[in-house]
């Protein structure tokens, strides 16, 4: 193909630069602790990445519709594969849709925005609930889906507090259910949360699911929607955890891809077949969309179609019930050692583990995620036994006369 009014130089230039800055980038990846982001093994993807963009693939449309497409550079059928592959463990087979995302905060829009349309066609009176730990879009997925009154709903928001583990106070959940008679709500959207951003924190939705029965809330005047960005990829892997399914715990659920399995950004959403077909029905008739032969039901237009493959391939690299127990077994280690380092505050979130902030140097070079006077590691699958010991020795060096004083008071 011939490169018009082409400037390799400019280009060569420029590759150079990136190349430079990518170096660095690296250098820092391994030792970043605190934050959501799996680098394990990332360079075993550059034959997937020099495959894919010879083209540049753009994944507009839905995956799930069968035919042939107006333009033919997109990997929607490999999508399809792979999502049928992630909603699998969470019960779904045809009682299902979803696509890939740009992320979880787009995720966490969609889920919430069909529940909303979904209670809309019976009720008006609509309480949104969330907790104060859960990721800072929910609040922006309800500004924007009550904020412009486009819904034509009485918006009622309530942000319930969450206890020391980064839950939904339950306690605080029954208090604000028995207000919602005097305040005449209809119906409960719940978006729970697998896995805070900070802590860790894991909703109990059988538990609400009764405190809304006994509020005296049905089946069909609850929507719930999960964020499972991070936990999402690991939960059904764990023994001891609740295995919820589509269409009876829960509506909806969002997942990111970068968080958990890594090597690229993206995510998916995934909603009951009742809450898609009631947003097909309440969307308005240009959803359709002739010249590319296509229902607009995703909230993206063009979508990278980069993701689906890249994604399939961190399935099939590793044998991720082997990466959880060890990551699994690195957090539990780690919160070991520092318990027996005399950090008594240090407590495990299964793969977070929180102990008292440490000084601003340690914590920018080990990547902590803080909030306020705590830190946290999260345990993930680039987080090496030889780098916790590393960082252990550092931060009880740095920490044991503090320790030490605490047991001595």
């Amino acid at each position: 193909m011939t490169d018009y009014n082409a400037r390799p130089e400019a280009l060569k230039a420029y590759i150079e630069k990136l190349d430079r800055f990518e170096i660095e980038a690296q250098k820092q990846n391994g030792v970043m602790l605190g934050f959501p982001l799996n680098f394990n093994a990332v360079d075993a993807l550059a034959p997937i990445h020099r495959i894919i963009n010879r083209t540049t693939k753009d994944n507009c449309g839905d995956p799930f519709v069968s035919g042939t497409r107006p333009w033919k550079s997109h990997t929607l059928e490999l999508e399809r594969e792979l999502l049928e592959k992630l909603m699998e463990p969470w019960g779904a087979s045809d009682n299902a849709w979803g696509y890939v995302t740009t992320g979880g905060t787009e995720g966490v829009i969609k889920g919430v925005a069909a529940g909303v349309n979904h209670l809309r066609l019976r009720y008006d009176n609509i309480l949104m609930i969330w907790s104060s730990q859960a990721h800072y879009c929910v609040s922006k997925a309800a500004s924007l889906i009550f904020g412009s009154g486009a819904t034509g709903i009485q918006p009622l928001h309530a942000v319930i507090p969450a206890n020391k583990r980064g839950e939904l106070d339950l306690t605080e959940v029954k208090k604000v259910m028995s207000c919602c008679k005097m305040l005449d709500v209809q119906s409960i959207m719940l978006v729970a949360t697998l896995g805070t951003t900070f802590k860790g924190g894991n909703d109990n939705l059988n538990a609400l699911r009764a405190i809304f029965t006994d509020s005296g809330f049905s089946r069909d005047q609850i929507s719930v929607h999960i964020d499972a960005a991070l936990n999402g990829g690991w939960w059904n892997l764990a023994q001891d955890t609740p295995k919820y399914k589509i269409g009876v715990e829960f509506d909806s659920i969002s997942v990111s891809g970068h968080k958990w399995y890594g090597g690229f950004i993206g995510g998916f959403v995934m909603l009951s077949r009742i809450l898609d077909e009631s947003s097909s029905k309440t969307m308005s008739s240009k959803s359709s969309v002739q010249y590319i032969k296509l229902e607009d039901k995703m909230i993206s237009g063009s979508r990278p179609g980069s993701v689906a493959p890249l994604w399939m391939a961190r399935l099939v690299q590793f044998d991720w019930e082997k990466e959880f127990q060890r990551c699994l077994d690195n957090a539990i280690y780690l919160e070991k050692r520092l318990v027996e380092a005399g950090c008594t505050q240090c407590f495990r979130n299964y793969l977070n583990v929180f102990f008292p902030k440490p000084s601003c140097a340690l914590c920018d070079r080990h990547q902590l995620m803080t909030v306020c006077q705590q830190s946290q590691v999260i345990v993930l699958g680039h987080v090496a036994r030889g780098h916790l010991n590393v960082f252990i020795d550092e931060y009880t060096e740095e920490m044991g006369d503090i320790f030490a004083s605490q047991l001595n008071y």
